[in-house]
């Protein structure tokens, strides 16, 4: 019996938040339609909220149940999901319900709404509203509250009792998500994309639709009353939307089948023949198919009728019923003529013949028919296609073609190819006549057709618009060439849709355009191969579509030469099409003009490609006639006033020409507010004035000591004053203050002596030991330096702007890291424009919180220092969110500059407060930054009751200076906005030019991703004696004639349509770990170094717990996994130590013989680890706790919390998660001390968790008793 449950868990989540994903996943995909209403899941999602919000007002709160008399319609779903976005459950009501039951579910359930619509009024609540009066525009499109946990209830559903009175049966969301997701599972309801809801919400029946639609972000049809109870209404429901999923009881089914005759959609009915024993499946075509003609009632306004009965947006043609072809027939009673419309489906006609249709029906209409041919059977052609090229060499064909293509371009980002035509712009325009004079010409004197100059000129607008060198569209075949005799007056669809590539890295336009027609010629011997081969045949994953873009170019010579006297007597009107692809060019060659027509999503705009096809058609004929080597990714193809754009977006040309050094500003502070806190630290306060004399006492005793300006000077101090000191002295001095961490390993300490090349080390008595000094190395501790005798006063040294002001050294590719050299100059610049944008006055408190060794320390110290405001040092330990809140309050912090991840579990263990416990001081101002903003957070901060602080979502290598682009998060947290799927990093700061380009320094269209370039005066000097690595990341900048550089990112970015920088990722393999840059590449050759491993290679993925992990893979005979952790510990800092290593034979390979990162298989997390269980019920408590921050199903009483993936920001959540479900403060540094369950458990301030777990379960043992008795 346990077998046959096949029990599953799917987990009790919160439906409403799993539905509301879809907003930010997929935005402008179709989630409901009905008559009139077209929404995509940003606008239901957005409706729900606005409605969810106004209920709010109404008294409507978590718990509380609103009723919903309201009939199938688009408005009830939203009404639905407003319910949840409120945190309230629904109660469904049927509006044919008799009175009396109605009523009597209202009085039971007592709901402290009713929703129903006009017309309806029953006086049983005085808390009623009419849904269509309600008006929610003026509220957020925001959730309402933070989505409640799948123990939320979600809706109560009365059904009949055996007492004569409905009960109500009460469904939370952990129930109703388990349901949904395991019958999705089971029935592959994914694969269902468009369902028709027919059923009421007042039983459970319709629940399969309208969330196995929504959960799945799949399209809703709405259908009304009507539909569902007339076969012929139903039908046309059916057809309108092609519906692919229904849930309906047998006995509706079977009436709507007896009414429907053959009227109802193929979907619904007999749709195929199946006749077993064939060798291969056998295509039924019918030798006739009577075409009925339809007529209209005639007017004056017969033409827009006309148009408006076959409109593309709802117009559709069924594939199921011949003849796919329409005639519809009115008078035009104003122009005194008769219209004929000819709609038909692509799968029966082709451009030539619509022409030759044309021609035809004027022949017949002159009494000319026996002029015409006798008509060509189209399964002629059939049969000779089947015998012509084989299926192998087919595939042969189109696996050298495409089997390397793993990704498909997406043009601005646009991939959707299962679209219904809504939603798409058409233009049709004439080729300017001298440039259509100029293709002619030049495809002539190079020997190539027109059509390859304009398959190339696509191409590079799909590349250029997509940020890819190697795209692959479609182009429609003519299909007719190898038909044989009659094929040219031969009726049907002929033509083929295959795919093009187009390799364009290091590509001569001349080579390129020889490169795509001999392609072009190749693809005419395999016109007839099928589309679905070439997508088996490419390397992409299944269900990834091939291409976007349709490419057709066509022969219309006749067009051109106007009405000819086969014609006389009708007038072509016009023409319309519709397309799924969201990328469709079509091209007429009139003979000497062209016409194109373009259908192109309206997310991006038909004008706006047609200005670059132009574009690119001009710029390509020229370079073809005049400079035939131009390498074709060097056209400029952007219309101008899209350069202009993109470069006022990102130049902030704000300088600050009279600078003084941070030094020079500092000392002015201490002169003219010598009292004033300069440096808060525990229980220690230095003035300006005594922070002052300190630092000019020890700067002295270093110039005494030979430090000059270029002199870089270690610094191996714990966060303290002593440390700012010893940084300022430095300064004064002239030197270059280096920074080492004495917790990494000793060997990499030794690199960076070595490499920096410094003379003198200032450190301290408990880090001495854990410094490989080196001989001549002259290491200065300062516990024990007497510094009393030397002068306090400042000291006269020339501070030089461009010399060395510090150097950071970060993680690099050759496995040593690499020094980044800043001068006095661009740190005092930053120093000022950060001062600005944190808005920082002398009655401000910035908290410094970074460790030395990562440059947001200098952001948090120096701007502060040179206005006057106090820093306050947070010391070596890391604060929890109860340390941190109490430490604004009793310190009186500001301004915060936190790391993102930091600042994310901050916002969400501040959202979990009691209302009553969120008091945050005077802070002011937030700036996160090291990592992408995860939205969530933001939604936390606002729910945390911290609206009112600014929030700073920034970004900036520390070859930038820091902070070098920032966005002011506010009208996002406030609700003015509603929160993307990507939080934007905003604009650049001041003395910051940010660009975002191609692989050729080419500007990327807004939208298109690209590479993030920034230059300016606010950069790096370069990498501390490496000329040649500075010189490869440091380019020369092409938009400033003044030789400014530009320093490559190496990360991935776009604008987005509100002039706002969006971050994607990294272009190389190098990531960020809790706000740290590491080289991979680092990572792998101290792997390779390694005399067991043949093969290495490290990827960053989310980890169980969701939280950024390192994995590496090793190929090796026998590797022996923690002796492995142990190898990487003594070289790397622990952020660089992977947390999982997976031993394989091999390490998998792609077609190119390069390392195939996807198809490595998912890493083992507990590799190396024996298992044995927690004991007790304090390690078994503890356990639990692990297992839900870390992510892991279980976890043993000696598995390391490091080794599983957890870090300083998870050892916080897992203090908090201690102190919220079982009152025990925990030092965050016990589990950094005693990293497993076993050592943590026996720890004495853990003791009381026995206590706490014991007495929880006497509760629960008392309980039980007293239900038993």
């Amino acid at each position: 019996m346990a077998r046959w449950q096949r029990q599953a868990d799917f987990g009790a989540r919160n439906l409403g938040a799993q539905i509301a994903r879809w907003a930010q996943q997929t935005p402008d995909v179709v989630a409901v339609v009905a008559p009139g209403v077209r929404w995509t899941y940003m606008e239901l999602v957005a409706r729900a909220n606005r409605l969810g919000n106004w209920l709010n007002s109404r008294g409507v709160a978590p718990g509380t149940l609103v009723a919903m008399n309201l009939p199938r319609s688009p408005e009830m779903v939203v009404a639905i999901l407003a319910t949840w976005s409120a945190g309230a459950a629904y109660l469904p009501l049927e509006p044919e319900w008799p009175a009396a039951r109605r009523a009597g579910v209202i009085a039971d359930a007592r709901p402290v709404l009713v929703l129903h619509p006009p017309g309806w009024s029953l006086p049983l609540t005085e808390n009623e509203a009419i849904l269509d009066l309600v008006d929610p525009q003026s509220y957020p499109s925001t959730p309402a509250v933070t989505p409640g946990s799948g123990d939320a209830l979600a809706y109560v559903l009365y059904t009949s009792g055996s007492t004569g009175m409905p009960k109500g049966v009460v469904i939370t969301h952990g129930a109703l998500h388990n349901y949904v997701a395991s019958v999705s599972q089971a029935l592959n309801l994914p694969a269902v994309r468009r369902w028709g809801l027919t059923s009421t919400i007042a039983a459970d029946l319709g629940n399969t639709a309208l969330f196995g639609a929504l959960y799945n972000g799949a399209m809703l049809a709405v259908a009304s009353d009507a539909e569902t109870r007339d076969g012929e209404a139903f039908s046309r429901f059916m057809a309108q939307y092609a519906i692919d999923g229904l849930k309906m009881v047998p006995s509706h089914l079977e009436a709507l089948l007896d009414c429907a005759e053959p009227r109802l959609p193929g979907t619904l009915v007999l749709g195929a023949i199946l006749w077993e024993g064939l060798p291969a499946p056998v295509q039924l075509v019918c030798r006739q198919a009577p075409l009925t003609l339809e007529w209209l009632q005639p007017g004056s306004d017969a033409h827009a009728r006309l148009q408006g009965h076959v409109d593309p947006a709802h117009y559709r043609i069924d594939v199921r019923k011949a003849p796919l072809l329409r005639a519809i027939a009115v008078h035009d009673d104003a122009e005194q003529r008769w219209l004929l419309q000819l709609p038909s489906h692509n799968l029966v006609l082709d451009h030539t013949t619509q022409e030759l249709l044309i021609e035809e029906i004027a022949l017949i209409q002159q009494g000319r028919a026996a002029e015409l041919p006798i008509p060509v059977p189209f399964r002629d052609f059939v049969a000779r296609a089947r015998q012509g090229v084989s299926e192998a060499e087919h595939e042969r064909f189109m696996r050298s073609l495409l089997g390397d293509v793993e990704e498909p371009a997406a043009p601005f980002g646009v991939l959707d190819v299962q679209g219904d035509g809504v939603g798409v712009e058409e233009l049709r325009l004439s080729l300017d006549t001298s440039l259509a004079a100029d293709v002619r010409r030049v495809a002539q004197q190079l020997g190539v057709s027109p059509a390859a100059i304009f398959h190339l000129a696509w191409a590079a607008v799909l590349a250029r618009t997509s940020g890819k060198d190697d795209v692959v569209f479609g182009t429609v075949m003519f299909g007719r060439m190898q038909g044989g005799a009659g094929i040219e007056r031969a009726l049907g669809m002929f033509i083929n849709t295959l795919p093009v590539r187009a390799r364009l890295r290091g590509r001569s336009v001349i080579n390129a355009l020889r490169d795509m027609h001999a392609l072009l010629t190749e693809l005419l011997h395999h016109e007839h191969a099928s589309l679905t081969l070439a997508q088996r045949c490419s390397g992409l994953a299944a269900g990834t579509p091939l291409f976007s873009a349709l490419f057709n170019y066509r022969y219309s010579p006749r067009a051109e030469e106007g009405a000819q006297p086969i014609l006389q007597g009708m007038q072509v009107l016009g023409g319309g099409e519709r397309t799924s692809y969201p990328y469709t060019l079509s091209v007429d060659d009139l003979g000497r003009g062209y016409g194109l027509v373009l259908q192109v999503t309206e997310r991006v705009g038909a004008q706006r490609m047609a200005d670059y096809m132009v574009a690119a058609l001009r710029t390509l004929s020229e370079a073809l006639e005049h400079a035939p080597a131009l390498m074709i990714e060097a056209l400029p193809l952007a219309p101008q006033a899209e350069v202009a754009e993109l470069q006022w977006l990102g130049v902030n040309d704000r300088r600050y020409p009279d600078q003084e050094t941070v030094l020079q500003l500092f000392e002015r502070e201490a002169s003219a507010y010598p009292d004033a806190p300069a440096l808060l630290h525990g229980d220690e306060t230095l003035s300006y004035a005594q922070l002052n004399r300190r630092v000019n006492r020890l700067a002295h005793h270093l110039i005494a000591l030979g430090v000059r300006p270029e002199t870089p000077v270690g610094v191996a101090l714990e966060r303290s004053t002593g440390m700012i000191v010893g940084l300022l002295a430095i300064l004064k001095a002239g030197g270059a203050y280096v920074p080492l961490d004495p917790d990494y390993p000793q060997e990499r300490l030794a690199a960076m002596i070595a490499d920096s090349g410094m003379p003198l080390l200032l450190t301290q008595t408990s880090a001495v030991a854990r410094i490989p000094a080196p001989a001549g190395l002259h290491v200065l501790n300062t516990d024990t330096l007497d510094l009393s005798s030397r002068d306090d006063r400042n000291p006269a040294v020339a501070q030089h702007s461009a010399a060395l002001a510090y150097i950071i050294y970060t993680s690099g590719s050759t496995g040593k890291p690499k020094g980044i050299g800043i001068t006095h100059a661009t740190l005092a610049e930053h120093s000022q424009v950060a001062r600005d944008y944190f808005g920082l006055t002398r009655a401000d408190r910035m908290l410094q919180f970074s460790t030395i060794n990562f440059d947001g320390f200098v952001e948090q110290l120096f701007p502060a220092l040179t206005c006057g405001a106090a820093v306050v040092l947070r010391g070596p330990a890391l604060w929890d969110s109860a340390t941190f809140r109490h430490e604004l309050l009793v310190r009186g912090i500001t301004i915060a500059d936190l790391p993102t991840a930091y600042w994310h579990m901050l916002a969400q263990d501040f959202a979990r407060l009691p209302v009553a416990q969120r008091q945050y001081g005077a802070l002011r101002q937030v700036q996160a930054t090291g990592e992408a903003m995860p939205p969530d957070g933001v939604q936390a901060w606002r729910d945390a009751g911290l609206a009112h602080v600014k929030l700073l979502n920034s970004y900036g290598p520390t070859e930038t200076v820091v902070t070098a682009v920032t966005q002011d998060c506010r009208a996002y947290v406030h609700g003015d906005l509603p929160l993307p799927a990507q939080m934007p990093i905003g604009q650049p700061l001041a003395g910051r030019h940010c660009y975002v380009l191609d692989a050729n320094l080419a500007l990327s269209p807004p939208g298109v991703p690209g590479e993030l370039y920034i230059g300016g005066a606010l950069l790096a000097r370069g990498y501390l004696g490496r000329a040649g690595l500075s010189a490869e990341r440091f380019v020369a900048d092409p938009f400033d004639g003044a030789g400014g550089r530009l320093y490559r990112t190496g990360d991935l970015a776009r604008w987005n349509g509100a002039g706002q920088l969006e971050y994607l990722g990294r272009t190389d393999h190098q990531v960020k770990i809790r706000g740290f840059r590491i080289e991979l590449g680092e990572i792998e050759a101290r792997l390779l170094a390694m005399p067991e491993v043949s093969a290495a290679v490290v990827v960053a993925l989310a980890a169980p717990g969701g939280s950024q992990q390192l994995a590496a893979y090793v190929a090796a005979a026998d590797l022996d996994v923690p002796s492995v952790r142990a190898v990487l510990s003594a070289q790397l800092p622990d952020y660089m130590v992977p947390a999982s290593v997976t031993v394989l034979d091999a390490l998998p390979l792609n077609a190119n013989g390069k390392i195939d990162r996807k198809a490595l298989p998912p890493p083992d997390w507990h590799a190396g680890q024996q298992h044995e269980p927690p004991q007790g019920a304090a390690e078994q408590a503890l356990a639990a706790i692990w297992a839900e921050v870390l992510g892991h199903e279980r976890v043993g009483r000696h598995d390391n919390f490091f080794e599983l993936g957890g870090h300083s920001l998870t050892v916080m959540t897992l203090a908090a998660q201690l102190r919220q479900r079982h009152g025990i403060s925990m030092p965050l540094r016990a589990v950094f001390e005693m990293p497993t369950i076993a050592a943590l458990a026996a720890t004495p301030a853990l003791q009381g968790l026995n206590g706490s777990v014991n007495d929880d379960l006497a509760a629960i043992d008392a309980l039980l008793a007293e239900l038993e008795s």
